[in-house]
């Protein structure tokens, strides 16, 4: 398979897996103390870097990075969605770790003969890139895999053999792929247990129609509550009026949790 066309499909991977980020470990870092003042634990969610310094946000009580916080990504309240990173600020495709995004592919700079080197670099057709730079055969310790000279142990792209590549979220250890960062094994995806909605918390505990997963756990918006399989609005819906399974009946109405 060529390199490019190898790319796409490891791109299109990332896209329909969960999980997101060449740096996974996004994280948060409480404001100092003894410079963000007084007023600090009642700022609201706002962008500016007032007690956390440069080239920290502060976003409500917390100092967050924008450069890599997929919470965050470039301003307060910008999250990236499952299956995306948040890179220099903007979110991203995530790819397996050690590769980058370079337009639509998921590359590997020190061995992708289309982009030695750097994103839109090529080889000639009779070189091969080893270590980033075109040559004419690779160099022990590095196994060729097509244009590629790659260490098949630790490559994510060519992991224990040139046919065999990793997936979002994971890197290559020993010859074998694994889920890297705060990324758990749930299948054949890597994922956040914080914020999964099909495992939230836990691998396989999917959260009801409606609801996301916050901090491992699921929850439905405003005043909702999950009635059976769903989040519902006891305060209004005629099916659960004031509690979870007591319908209006016909040509009734729910207001403020009472049929009228």
């Amino acid at each position: 398979m060529a390199a490019s066309d190898r790319n796409a499909v490891v791109l299109a991977g990332a896209l329909a897996l969960a999980g997101a980020c060449l740096q996974p470990t996004r994280g948060f870092i409480e404001p100092d103390p003894d410079t963000t003042g007084p007023s600090a634990a009642t700022q609201d969610s706002t962008d500016g870097s007032d007690g956390c310094g440069a080239p920290l946000l502060s976003c409500g009580p917390l100092c967050i990075d924008p450069a890599t916080d997929e919470d965050h990504c470039g301003s307060c309240d910008v999250a990236c969605i499952l299956g995306e990173a948040c890179i220099d600020g903007q979110c991203a495709p995530a790819c397996p770790v050690g590769t980058a995004v370079c337009g639509v592919e998921c590359i590997d700079s020190q061995a992708d003969p289309d982009h030695c080197g750097q994103c839109g670099s090529p080889c000639a057709v009779d070189q091969v890139c080893a270590l980033g730079e075109c040559t004419t055969s690779c160099p022990a310790p590095l196994s060729q895999c097509g244009g590629s000279c790659v260490e098949v142990s630790s490559n994510a792209m060519y992991c224990g053999d040139c046919s065999t590549a990793c997936g979002p979220m994971q890197s290559c250890a020993d010859g074998s792929c694994e889920c890297s960062g705060n990324h758990t094994p749930c299948g054949d995806a890597c994922v956040k247990l914080d914020m999964d909605e099909a495992h939230c918390g836990e691998c396989d505990n999917a959260c009801a129609s409606g609801q996301s997963c916050t901090d491992s756990e699921c929850v439905c918006p405003g005043r909702e509550v999950v009635c059976g399989d769903a989040c519902v609005d006891t305060q209004s819906d005629p099916l659960h009026c004031g509690d979870c399974d007591a319908p209006c009946g016909d040509a009734k109405r729910c207001v403020a949790g009472q049929c009228q």
